[in-house]
C-alpha cells in the first residue's frame, strides 16, 4: 500500500514553497539600499543627458516635439504686403 498524505499539509507545503520563491524574486527586484536607488537614477539621468546633447538642433523628428528650432533658422516674419496678399 502507499503512504498516507495529509493532504492539508501537502497544499500548506506548497503554498509555503510559492510563497518563499515569490518572496526571493521580490528582494532581487525591492530589496536596493538608497545608495543603490540614487546611483541608477543618476546612471540614468546621465545617459539622459548624453543622449540629449547627441540632438541635432532644429530636425525634424527631434525628442521634444514642443521645443522649436533656433532663431537663426526659422524663416522670417511675412511682411505686411505679404500678409494682405
Amino acid at each position: 500500500m502507499g503512504e498516507i498524505v495529509n493532504l492539508g499539509r501537502v497544499r500548506k507545503q506548497k503554498a509555503r514553497a510559492v510563497a518563499a520563491e515569490t518572496a526571493a524574486a521580490r528582494r532581487v527586484q525591492f530589496g536596493r539600499t538608497k545608495g543603490e536607488v540614487a546611483a541608477e537614477k543618476a546612471a540614468k539621468a546621465r545617459v539622459e543627458r548624453v543622449l540629449d546633447g547627441a540632438l541635432l538642433a532644429g530636425r525634424s523628428g527631434s525628442a521634444d516635439p514642443g521645443q522649436s528650432a533656433p532663431a537663426e533658422l526659422l524663416p522670417p516674419p511675412p511682411t505686411p504686403e505679404e500678409e494682405g496678399a
